[in-house]
C-alpha cells in the first residue's frame, strides 16, 4: 500500500492517490481516516491495472481542507502516508488527534503521545472532554509543537545536554508566550495541564523499538506530586498505558507496590474506581 498527497493550485484542496494491490481501500475505512485527518472527501474515482502479481488498484481522492496546506514545507506527504497507513492497519486510534499530523506538523507517534496524555488527564480532576482538549490543541499549533517539542528535550537520547537544556528553555518560552493569547481560562488550563503532565513524566516508553519498528502503544510514569490539577490525597506514582486495545493506570501509593489487576467498565473514570 502506497499514497501519493499532491497540492493543487487551491490551497484548500489536496489531491492523493493510494495504490493497493489486489482490491481497492473500501470507502467506508478510507473517508473516516481522511475526514479524521481535518480532510474532507470531495470526491473519489479507481481504476485498476493488470500486473503479474495481480490486480493494482489506483484510487484518486480530492480533498478539502477549512485552513490552507503548504505541501511542499515539513515533510508532509511522508507523515500523511505513515498516519494514513497505522491507521488503516488498527495500530492507532482512527480519531482527531490525526488531524494533528497536518494542523500542527506532527508525526502519528507524535499525535498518539498526546492522545495518551489527554486519556490521562481525562482520569484527572480537569473536567474537559476529549473533543474540547482536542480542539484546543488544534486552534494552537505552535503550542502543540512547542508540548512535543519539550518532550523530546527531557527524553530523547540522542540529544546532548547543553542542545537538551537549550531547547527545553526554548519550548517553554514559546509555550508561555502562546498561553499569553489564550482566549479563556478553560484554553489556559488544558494547555497547562498538558505542559505540567510533560514536565512531571520520570520515564517512558515512546523511544524503544522492537525489530527495527516503534510501539505503537504509549506508557509513562508520573510523579503525581508535580501536577497542580490533580486532588489530594494523591498517589505517590502512575504509571498510564493506552494502546488501542487498552487503557491500564497500576497505582503506587508508597515505596512498594502491591495488589493485583482489575478490569473496570467506566471508561472515563477507572482511576478512581475501587
Amino acid at each position: 500500500l502506497e499514497t501519493v498527497l499532491e497540492g493543487t493550485s487551491d490551497p484548500h484542496i489536496l489531491s492523493v492517490s493510494v495504490f493497493s494491490v489486489g482490491a481497492p481501500v473500501p470507502l467506508y475505512l478510507a473517508n473516516p481516516i481522511l475526514e479524521n485527518m481535518g480532510l474532507r472527501v470531495v470526491r473519489e474515482s479507481n481504476f485498476s491495472l493488470s500486473s503479474p502479481k495481480g490486480d493494482l488498484w489506483i484510487q484518486d481522492f480530492e480533498l478539502q481542507s477549512a485552513a490552507p496546506i503548504d505541501i511542499s514545507s515539513g515533510g508532509l506527504t511522508t507523515r500523511f502516508q505513515q498516519c494514513f497507513i497505522e491507521t488503516l492497519l488498527d495500530r492507532i486510534d482512527n480519531d482527531g488527534f490525526n488531524q494533528l499530523v497536518v494542523s500542527a506538523n506532527l508525526d502519528w507517534r507524535q499525535a498518539n503521545l498526546l492522545r495518551a496524555y489527554c486519556k490521562y488527564i481525562l482520569q484527572g480532576t480537569l473536567r474537559f472532554s476529549q473533543a474540547y482538549m482536542l480542539d484546543t490543541l488544534t486552534r494552537y499549533p505552535k503550542l502543540t509543537r512547542a508540548l512535543v517539542e519539550l518532550f523530546s528535550a527531557y527524553f530523547d537520547p540522542d540529544l546532548p545536554k547543553p542542545k537538551r537544556e537549550s531547547l527545553r528553555a526554548e519550548c517553554q518560552q514559546t509555550i508561555q508566550r502562546e498561553l499569553e493569547t489564550a482566549v479563556s481560562l478553560d484554553v489556559d488550563a488544558i494547555l497547562l495541564a498538558f505542559a505540567y503532565v510533560i514536565q512531571a513524566t520520570l520515564r517512558n516508553n515512546y523511544c524503544q523499538v522492537a525489530d527495527d519498528q516503534p510501539n505503537s502503544y504509549v506508557s509513562f510514569k508520573v510523579d503525581t506530586i508535580k501536577i497542580p490539577e490533580l486532588t489530594r490525597p494523591r498517589q505517590m506514582m502512575v504509571i498510564f498505558g493506552d494502546s488501542r486495545e487498552v487503557e491500564r493506570v497500576p497505582i503506587r501509593c508508597g515505596d512498594v507496590a502491591r495488589g493485583g489487576l482489575r478490569s473496570s467498565d467506566r471508561r472515563a473514570d477507572f482511576w478512581t474506581e475501587g
